[in-house]
């Protein structure tokens, strides 16, 4: 849509989250693969879990997260509406209400 200077869809997020593995790892690894995907740029590798601020608090983004199951993932892509431009959207899908309760949508 030209209302959204990016969008992103990231499907099945369902099993991107293995239970009992290094959570800052994982996040960091959500974070770089929503990053190559958005920014259309493969492969990109960050060293903190702030580059999504850095990068995209400037710009009016439309996100569809798909398949959320882990409160987690919503952490690691889209914890602060302050990390996406003004009129930002971010639709979750899940089949977890509590979940979307518990990270305040």
């Amino acid at each position: 849509s030209n209302r959204f200077q990016l969008t992103c869809f990231v499907d099945n997020l369902r099993g991107s989250y293995p239970v009992g593995r290094d959570e800052y790892g994982l996040k960091l690894r959500l974070q770089e693969q929503f990053l190559s995907n958005i920014l259309n740029h493969n492969g990109m590798r960050i060293s903190h879990l702030g580059a999504i601020k850095e990068r995209l608090c400037d710009m009016k983004v439309l996100i569809t997260l798909d398949d959320v199951n882990d409160v987690k993932q919503l952490e690691a892509l889209a914890n602060e509406i302050t990390w996406f431009g003004l009129g930002s959207r971010i639709i979750v899908t899940t089949e977890n209400k509590e979940l979307l309760q518990q990270h305040g949508i």
